[in-house]
């Protein structure tokens, strides 16, 4: 009898001992094939060792979330060998106080929200990346003013240039271009008279440079000077309704991996992540998504077009990611 305990327990020892190394293999496996997926190169066996780890972290993680059963899928993408620090440079969203009083939209008694995707209207432009550079805030309002432009016109969207948001838009506004700033004074400071340039003409370098203040070659104008944006109250309703006008402007807590490593479906449990307000996108419509007729929103973000659906994500209604902590922005479209 005790030789049979202690074989089992020698056997449970090495079952254990197996199924670790099983896991090691599966995930080191898993990062060998995302680097060939993705092209990516280590000079070094320590750099290598500092990705695999860092991958392990986010490989990890996917599979708990997955095996969770909830509303959203998620992977590893191409930032899954990065570190929390490096993502965290990524999240470049904060406020910023200025003398512009924006007037706050009501929505009318009897409101009733219907949906509105402005993407499939033709009215949005693909997904951008702002590479390692906080400059969410800039893609967001470069965003919102491309999409604010073709509604009021009814044209297709033109792409502008964020860089020029980033070189322009500095210490006047209170923005500090790849260390972070506000969607709303980028907003601000393009209907003041920094008339944005096609992103052809004033490309993205995703590092700050010198303001180049040249007119555009096409000549054009961009968002009001006297309003060049609004703001809406903080509920979804008020969102339902400015999105039922034009795109809108928002902030949510994009560091954790809920987030950062989503694939499809919508981002709906609140429990995933913060309330601390770190990422600027912009909010392309809402839609019904499941059988309670509940609504999410499509957003755009700007970590490329291999990151979520085609560089897009869906955000329940439901204060997920902690949308409601901040005022969204309407742009407002000179005519």
């Amino acid at each position: 009898n005790k030789f049979k305990k202690e074989m089992k327990i020698s056997t449970a020892l090495l079952l254990g001992t197996v199924s670790a190394y099983q896991a090691f293999e599966e995930s080191e496996l898993a990062f060998v094939n995302w680097i060939a997926k993705h092209g990516k190169t280590y000079g070094t066996k320590e750099e290598y060792n500092f990705r695999l780890t860092n991958f392990k972290r986010v490989y990890k993680e996917v599979q708990r979330l997955n095996s969770m059963n909830l509303s959203s899928q998620h992977d590893v993408n191409w930032f899954s060998d990065r570190s929390e620090y490096e993502m965290n440079k990524l999240l470049g969203d904060f406020e910023v106080q200025t003398d512009y009083k924006a007037e706050t939209i009501k929505v009318p008694a009897g409101y009733e929200p219907a949906g509105k995707d402005w993407k499939a209207l033709g009215k949005v432009t693909p997904a951008k990346d702002q590479g390692q550079c906080g400059s969410c805030w800039a893609f967001s309002a470069a965003g919102m003013i491309e999409s604010a432009e073709a509604i009021k016109r009814d044209t297709a969207p033109e792409s502008y240039s964020e860089q020029q948001i980033v070189d322009c838009c500095g210490v006047r506004y209170g923005d500090l271009a790849c260390n972070g700033g506000d969607k709303k004074t980028g907003v601000q400071c393009v209907g003041e008279g920094q008339q944005l340039e096609y992103e052809a003409e004033y490309p993205y370098q995703a590092a700050k440079g010198s303001c180049q203040t040249r007119p555009p070659k096409t000549p054009h104008t961009n968002v009001s000077a006297s309003t060049p944006y609004t703001e809406n109250e903080n509920n979804k309703e008020a969102i339902f309704f400015a999105l039922d006008q034009c795109v809108v402007g928002i902030s949510i807590d994009a560091s954790s991996l809920y987030f950062q490593t989503y694939k499809s479906g919508v981002l709906d449990d609140p429990e995933k992540c913060t309330n601390n307000l770190n990422h600027a996108l912009v909010i392309t419509g809402y839609a019904v998504y499941n059988d309670a007729g509940d609504f999410a929103f499509e957003i755009k973000n700007s970590w490329g077009q291999t990151w979520g659906v085609d560089g897009f994500f869906r955000l329940a209604d439901n204060g997920c990611c902690g949308y409601y902590g901040r005022k969204t922005v309407n742009p407002v479209a000179d005519s």
